[in-house]
């Protein structure tokens, strides 16, 4: 939306009944007059950037508490990848569309991020003493953020109710 749009818009603001005189309309009003989102933008982006925050904190870690056996160990790291890279898809389709119930294109945006995401965390990892990068933990993020965006898309398309529908 071009500049002029909002200015039209705080224009035409000044004539409807919600005018209060020498009062200016809010950015929220203006927003949703524009067709923007209302929710705030810290409320949308804000639990993504500290689940990423998270990431990079437990992946910046040396050495993790891990158990003796060797396959639960394995185990763990692959379910503590999964789940976490679930959890990243899933607020990151939550913010890419706060409004709509399921758009692809932010789909494929999120799984893209998470990928990104994972590809920086793993480059990241070749830099922390005692930690390597691995493959198959870009593949098992890869999976978990491709599951955690569809059960989003899913849980918001299917959550309300159909509306019935009248028989003519």
């Amino acid at each position: 939306m071009a500049r002029y749009d909002i200015l039209s818009i705080s224009f035409r603001f000044a004539f409807t009944a919600n005018y209060v005189e020498n009062q200016l309309p809010t950015r929220r009003q203006v927003r949703s007059e524009a067709g923007g989102r209302d929710l705030n933008t810290t409320k949308l982006w804000g639990p993504v950037a500290a689940w990423m925050l998270l990431i990079f904190v437990l992946s910046a870690q040396s050495q993790l508490p891990t158990p003796e056996q060797r396959w639960v160990d394995f185990a763990l790291e692959v379910i503590a990848h999964f789940a976490l890279y679930t959890i990243l898809a899933a607020l990151l389709m939550r913010a890419l569309c706060s409004k709509r119930s399921g758009d692809w294109r932010a789909y494929g945006l999120a799984v893209f991020i998470c990928a990104a995401y994972a590809l920086s965390d793993e480059f990241h990892q070749s830099f922390v003493p005692g930690r390597k990068p691995d493959g198959l933990d870009i593949v098992v993020d890869l999976a978990g953020a491709v599951c955690g965006a569809f059960l989003w898309w899913y849980w918001r398309a299917f959550r309300r109710p159909k509306m019935p529908t009248e028989e003519i």
